[in-house]
């Protein structure tokens, strides 16, 4: 089956547009809302601005292991996290266990929105057509990236005069920017500094207690990092899911690293963010599960 060229599309096409159907919100409603999510999450909730209406966070156990990644940003009300819908039943299970005590509710309000990522160079051109109810929100990364929050009614206004594409595409630009985002497979399996969250401003050093914080503080501070994030290829025709590990071609029972997140982009490449041991950063062929050894290119840059 012929694989769609992500790197073309985006080459030809000033302003395209995907259903970003795979993505979730959770609502956070109340008078404690904000201070509720100020003590369970790693980012920073006074740093959300007019000018920084979004902001990264992510929301761990308390070993600093990792349940959810989100997008956080407040609509003049309420508080809403924006993350895979996969991944928002355990996040909201995990939330709601420590809220009984604060006057705060939490909703999965995925039904209520509609949620379309638009790419491209003529993107910001494009987003002052919009109307004014619907929630614009640029993502810093390549290429240009906005995410638009509106109604169902409001889609064809929004899709008139730009390209659709599907929504792997924005999964592409994802990897491509090195933001691993979290799924069921992988909810608890990592800690922040292995995914590289702290370069991407997903957590706050000075804010002060939250849950994982000790762990995560101490990582930061005198911990050393065993697992590194990096960004690969991988030359096979396997579909690999995240959770997937990776083993030493030397020794086949030794794991060296899990794949964090991953999409094929042709019939025998699969662009991948995965963790590596430190003793294994260097390595190019490597074993995933029981097929033969592949080859692995790992000389792909991330954010520092």
């Amino acid at each position: 089956m012929k694989r769609m060229n992500y790197q073309e599309l985006l080459a030809q096409h000033p302003a395209i547009f995907c259903h970003l159907n795979n993505l979730g919100i959770i609502k956070v409603e109340g008078p404690d809302a904000k201070q509720f999510l100020q003590g369970q999450l790693t980012c920073d909730l006074n740093s959300l601005t007019p000018e920084n209406p979004i902001i990264g966070g992510l929301y761990c156990n308390i070993q600093g292991r990792i349940i959810s990644a989100f997008g956080l940003f407040f609509d003049g009300k309420d508080y809403l996290l924006l993350m895979p819908t996969d991944i928002v039943p355990l996040t909201l299970v995990r939330l709601k266990k420590y809220s009984m005590f604060s006057k705060v509710t939490l909703t999965d309000a995925t039904p209520l929105f509609h949620i379309t990522g638009l790419i491209g160079l003529q993107c910001e051109a494009f987003i002052k057509k919009l109307p004014s109810d619907v929630t614009i929100i640029k993502i810093p990364s390549e290429p240009i990236r906005y995410l638009l929050i509106h109604s169902a009614d409001k889609t064809e206004i929004i899709l008139s005069e730009s390209v659709e594409a599907p929504e792997e595409l924005w999964r592409y630009c994802d990897i491509q920017s090195g933001v691993a985002n979290i799924h069921p497979e992988t909810q608890e399996k990592f800690l922040p500094h292995e995914l590289n969250y702290q370069n991407l401003g997903f957590i706050s050093f000075n804010k002060g207690c939250y849950l994982g914080q000790e762990i995560i503080a101490r990582m930061h501070y005198k911990g050393k990092l065993k697992y590194h994030l990096k960004k690969v290829i991988f030359e096979t025709e396997k579909s690999l899911k995240p959770g997937t590990s990776i083993f030493d071609t030397e020794d086949p029972s030794r794991e060296i690293g899990t794949v964090v997140d991953a999409l094929p982009i042709s019939s025998n490449q699969t662009l991948a963010l995965v963790i590596l041991h430190e003793q294994a950063l260097d390595k190019t062929r490597v074993h995933i599960g029981e097929e033969l050894p592949i080859q692995m290119r790992t000389s792909l840059d991330l954010p520092k």
